[in-house]
């Protein structure tokens, strides 16, 4: 309920908050250009008057709105990182050992090293590196490129993120 909140309404926080700061700069451009209080109507007297509260008024009603929007929207945004980690979390659940072990290799090493490298990593062998990679790349969880006969074995950058936050 809040996100359909915060999704349909964001605009118009943010037109709300250009019309008060429009506002603001509107009444001192009027306030610089009147001279003479008595052939001005009520209204802008009233304005030249007490032009200073006012605008401190409207910057502090849109300083608050602002920080409201910001703090709502960054809300918004933590509560889909949380929903990224949980999914992460039950993609994790269906790797196997060995690609659970390699994922957190790759993790270590920025998302990036070679099927040599994974070989080496305790209780993996070249076999075992190999399928690994290769049901890893099926679930399209890593890319290979080839480099001769270099393989490099690049975790997919959104899942990097999603872990290296998850780690934080």
């Amino acid at each position: 309920m809040r996100n359909h909140f915060l999704i349909k309404h964001r605009n118009l926080g943010f037109f709300i908050l250009v019309i008060l700061l429009v506002s603001v700069s509107f009444l001192a451009v009027i306030i610089y250009g009147v001279k003479d209080l008595a052939t001005v109507s009520p209204f802008l007297a009233f304005a030249v008057q007490y032009h200073v509260v006012i605008m401190m008024v409207l910057i502090v009603v849109s300083v608050a709105f602002g920080f409201f929007w910001s703090h709502a929207l960054y809300s918004e945004i933590r509560s889909r990182e949380k929903t990224s980690r949980k999914i992460m979390d039950v993609v994790l659940l269906f790797l196997g050992t060995e690609e659970r072990k390699i994922l957190n290799f790759l993790v270590e090493k920025d998302g990036k090293t070679t099927q040599a490298h994974i070989a080496r990593i305790e209780g993996m062998n070249k076999v075992k590196a190999f399928r690994s990679v290769k049901k890893m790349q099926d679930k399209q969880i890593v890319d290979v490129v080839s480099h001769g006969k270099v393989r490099q074995v690049l975790l997919k950058e959104n899942i990097l993120d999603i872990l290296l936050d998850s780690s934080k």
